[in-house]
């Protein structure tokens, strides 16, 4: 297993760089989530001098927080299969041919509880991210409200996933998760966000990866509000 390569065109990386400077260069590739829970210490890196990817010069950069380096962090074109994202003037994503990217190596350093999934025989974890009574499995603070009240709110990083996660919460109670076609790219984009709590996946890595399908996309979002601890509460109504 290996993880992804990202590589950038025609930008110079040096190790001499301020930390706010880095950053920048990261998030002007479109690559600050993914890399957003990465110290710049864990960010390999490999300088392409001649043609790389496109055949452009460039930096090819990793996350390298605790886990199994690529097994090849340079350019090699015969090893390696480059796509470009978009039009390629900012990102291209590499894969090591023999050697297939994997639950362990897309996992973010912080796991959150939720449910199990096989995608290609490797098991992932989709977190709940709101369930239809309004709780989530989301880290959360433990404070006293302005009454003096014990409280427990979603802690402030959180906040956005599970404001947008209602729309599904939404379409399974009025739908029963059976998402037309007008409604499947914003379900897309959302299956993609639960996945990428728990492993580093966005947009362009959906792009090459594709561990996201027309067989799966409405499961993810399920185990993301919970549907089988729901389902587990009615059948045990039922039976009483």
């Amino acid at each position: 297993m290996s993880q992804p390569l990202y590589f950038l065109p025609r930008v110079s990386w040096n190790r001499g760089q301020n930390l706010s400077v880095t950053r920048s260069i990261i998030r002007e590739a479109g690559l600050a989530d993914i890399f957003s829970d990465v110290s710049e210490d864990h960010v390999g890196w490999s300088s392409i001098d001649g043609k790389g990817p496109g055949d452009c010069s460039g930096t090819i950069i990793c996350y390298l927080d605790n886990r199994e380096p690529p097994r090849r962090q340079g350019f090699y074109p015969t090893e390696q299969k480059w796509s470009a994202v978009g039009d390629g003037s900012k990102l291209w994503i590499g894969l090591d041919k023999d050697s297939k990217a994997g639950p362990e190596n897309l996992r973010r350093a912080t796991q959150h509880r939720g449910w199990p999934i096989d995608i290609g025989g490797q098991e992932y974890r989709i977190p709940v991210i709101r369930r239809p009574d309004g709780h989530s499995e989301l880290p959360s603070d433990m404070i006293f409200d302005a009454a003096g009240k014990l409280a427990y709110p979603l802690k402030p990083e959180y906040q956005d996933y599970f404001d947008v996660f209602d729309i599904v919460c939404e379409w399974w109670r009025t739908k029963e998760l059976n998402i037309g076609e007008e409604d499947r790219a914003q379900a897309l984009r959302l299956a993609i966000q639960a996945f990428g709590l728990n492993y580093r996946y966005g947009i362009a890595e959906h792009s090459v990866l594709r561990l996201i399908d027309k067989e799966n996309f409405l499961t993810i979002l399920a185990l993301a509000i919970d549907l089988p601890r729901i389902d587990r509460i009615q059948e045990a109504q039922k039976k009483s």
